[in-house]
């Protein structure tokens, strides 16, 4: 069996287990590193190649956020993370940065359990 295919048999078992389960989002203004980092995860979770991480933008699959460069949907995306020896099904959701797109962030917290709020050092 390849790696996808115990990824996905990981998956399929944790998903009945509430407890092994983590609804994460990924929060801050536009530009300050949110898909960059959401690529990280993936890469690390062995989803996209860790080579392409961050230039990838793997969560914007709509046409306009690829033209634009920016987050306009929140995106989600399950992947299975060790933490301590024990395995997690953590369900990461990107979300926009722009305030023209807020209701898209407040819908995408209502279904997380934290939240990852990613700052610049420079701007602020």
């Amino acid at each position: 069996m390849g790696k996808e295919e115990d990824m996905i048999t990981d998956i399929r078992k944790m998903m009945d287990d509430p407890s092994d389960i983590r609804n994460i989002g990924i929060v801050a203004h536009i530009d300050h590193g949110k898909t960059t980092t959401t690529d990280g995860l993936l890469a690390k979770a062995g989803l996209i190649s860790e080579d392409t991480a961050g230039a990838q933008c793997m969560m914007d699959a709509y046409d306009l956020e690829q033209e634009r460069g920016i987050t306009i949907f929140a995106g989600a995306a399950s992947m299975v993370h060790e933490f301590e020896g024990k395995k997690y099904l953590v369900n990461l959701i990107d979300t926009p940065g722009h305030v023209d797109f807020g209701a898209e962030v407040v819908r995408s917290m209502r279904a997380v359990d934290g939240a990852i709020v990613l700052t610049c050092a420079v701007e602020g």
